[in-house]
């Protein structure tokens, strides 16, 4: 039983949320338009989401800031899939034109 306390536990604390955010130097709008999507990743990240546009998140325009996270939604998701689905979440925030 003390095994299988000590294993949950490290589940528990290697499974945590992360986050990486990207600042462009560029000001964000007046009204910041902030777009948010889930990108596929799978085999728990072993294969990355790839690469995406930020303007497109932007109608064209360019980004101001640009955030990836793996939120506890995303690390439910993955749970249920056994890990082979591992989605993450991007946030752009777009730029004053």
């Amino acid at each position: 039983m003390r095994r299988a306390v000590t294993i949950a536990a490290i589940a528990l604390c290697a499974g945590g949320c992360y986050r990486a955010s990207v600042n462009t130097g560029l000001e964000a709008a007046a009204e910041p338009n902030t777009q948010s999507r889930w990108t596929n990743s799978w085999f728990a990240g072993l294969i990355g989401p790839g690469d995406f546009d930020a303007a497109d998140f932007c109608g064209g325009r360019n980004a101001a800031a640009v955030e990836t996270k793996h939120t506890f939604l995303n690390l439910l998701v993955e749970t249920v899939t056994l890990f082979v689905y591992a989605p993450v979440t991007v946030t752009v925030t777009c730029a004053r034109q």
